[in-house]
């Protein structure tokens, strides 16, 4: 006899133990639904994936998102205008330079 008074091992129920899997449950083996991986029957179903090195080389699509203008950070203060008004300075220097290539 057993120390504890157990002649044999714990007694589980057969249905607690295999119990049935929720319709949403899909199988890792034949991916069908409505039971686990350790009670499917079927073979194994073979399933094509690209190499991970064919993902890398796929590009990313990458969604384009319209931002209102509201949202857009607004330039102010005195950094702002100061780069404004060198932003002029170079357009007409620009225009100058044309202008006198133009003649030439």
């Amino acid at each position: 006899m057993h120390k504890y008074g157990r002649d044999k091992g714990p007694k589980y129920s057969l249905s607690a133990s295999r119990a049935k899997a929720p319709a949403t449950q899909q199988c890792q083996k034949c991916l069908e639904f409505g039971h686990y991986t350790y009670d499917c029957k079927a073979e194994r179903v073979y399933k094509p994936r690209p190499t991970r090195t064919q993902q890398l080389k796929k590009p990313i699509k990458r969604p384009q998102v319209e931002v209102p203008e509201e949202f857009l950070p607004k330039k102010k203060g005195l950094a702002a205008k100061i780069l404004k008004e060198k932003d002029d300075k170079k357009k007409k220097s620009k225009k100058k330079k044309k202008k006198s290539r133009r003649s030439r």
